[in-house]
């Protein structure tokens, strides 16, 4: 039960970057990744701008062009783990490695396809739907394809649940490899811009009406969406050792909380986001909330998102907050669903690798006193705390403690 849970490579792909080092340094420079969305004819009169994947080529990545009828998720799945692999300098057969597992988390998956899908038969007759389309309606496809192509026959899942889904897979591989069911698992999250998504944001006027996000700027409100894919390698210590591999950080907690407090709404008294903090803090053993160097915040620009975070953090950060630098990747990168969790888990691995925290730019720094301004700040961080907090009641937290880079 008590086994060491570690991160020996990751994959990232991104609006600002694509791999590691482009991610990095897009990241400590404060690049955002907002452009005019071009994968899809955006309907007159709502926001025309999103955190949008550019120069994603799969068929470059994958070295094969066998991909027709793969979905834009299933592409960036089966793309991002080729570069975690390659990261993790895994390149025997995974076929030999009998618990090795494959855990995606997702909020809204195959959304864009299951639209599609639905669209095609009704304007076209049931008769002209393509059937080799309707496979990639299911929410595992991606995790399913991603085992096929990788030739991994050990445990596959898929995890939805809301926002913070790429962080409860991460909960979930802990628990199978504390238990002995896995010994490698490739975890992480994935989300696609679809059309569907943009309407049922406009719709719940949530958008940023000039598609830049602010996370905790009271002054200012509204979402930018994004999409992107990080996958991890996560292994059991005595497997890393086993196999020589670079050990990047451990994973010291997890938890996770749902608070009930209504639908599409946050609790102003934020109690399950704390529970979730402080359950991460009490599974990582952590004697005081102050030995956290850095929390990559959920905050995406709505305001009473970011307000119910805010309030969060000040009870768990009780008499500190000055101390512990707070920040939102999503002021660069949108809001990625349930994949925003793995995407700051790869910001934090950056920021640990390479001595930087993330700026929140676009921040105008007039409402809160402990968060990172709109530059990077020259730091090491040796414990982060990573925050997913959903206004449909799910709350999870992750800490991660950076290892010595072998």
């Amino acid at each position: 039960m008590n086994k060491k849970i570690v991160f020996t490579g990751m994959g990232v792909i991104s609006s600002i970057g694509i791999g590691e080092n482009a991610f990095a340094g897009s990241l400590e420079t404060g690049q955002c990744g907002i452009k005019e969305i071009s994968i899809f004819d955006v309907p007159e009169g709502m926001c025309k701008y999103a955190c949008e994947i550019d120069n994603f080529d799969p068929e470059q990545i994958l070295k094969t062009k066998k991909i027709k009828y793969f979905d834009r998720s299933t592409l960036l799945a089966l793309s991002t783990i080729q570069l975690s692999l390659e990261n993790a300098s895994l390149k025997e057969n995974m076929h030999d490695l009998e618990k090795f597992g494959v855990i995606l988390g997702t909020a809204f998956g195959s959304l864009w396809s299951i639209d599609n899908f639905g669209k095609t038969m009704i304007s076209q007759g049931p008769n002209k739907v393509n059937p080799m389309d309707f496979l990639n309606t299911v929410i595992n496809s991606p995790t399913s394809e991603v085992n096929i192509h990788n030739n991994i026959m050990g445990l596959s899942s898929t995890i939805s649940t809301g926002f913070s889904a790429s962080l409860d897979a991460i909960g979930y591989a802990k628990t199978l490899m504390e238990y002995g069911m896995a010994d490698i698992v490739a975890v992480g999250g994935c989300e696609e811009l679809s059309l569907p998504l943009l309407v049922g944001f406009e719709k719940l006027n949530l958008l940023s009406s000039t598609g830049m996000c602010t996370p905790f700027d009271m002054s200012k409100n509204g979402v930018s969406l994004g999409e992107g894919c990080a996958i991890f390698i996560m292994e059991t210590y005595e497997h890393a050792k086993q196999r020589n591999a670079r050990i990047i950080a451990s994973l010291q907690g997890y938890g996770t909380a749902f608070d009930p407090y209504g639908q599409i709404q946050y609790n102003p008294e934020a109690e399950g986001a704390v529970a979730a903090m402080e359950n991460a803090l009490q599974d990582a053993g952590l004697s005081s909330p102050s030995d956290i160097d850095y929390v990559s915040a959920s905050a995406n620009g709505n305001i009473r998102g970011d307000k119910m975070e805010m309030a969060a953090l000040e009870k768990i950060f009780s008499g500190m907050p000055d101390k512990v630098y707070t920040g939102s990747i999503k002021s660069m990168i949108g809001e990625c669903y349930g994949a925003s969790g793995a995407m700051q888990i790869a910001s934090t691995l950056c920021a640990m690798k390479y001595n930087f925290i993330p700026p929140n730019i676009n921040y105008s720094g007039s409402h809160a006193q402990f968060i990172i301004p709109g530059e990077a700040v020259r730091k090491p961080v040796t414990n982060a705390m990573i925050n997913n907090f959903s206004c449909n009641g799910n709350n999870s937290s992750i800490i991660i403690k950076k290892e010595s880079i072998e």
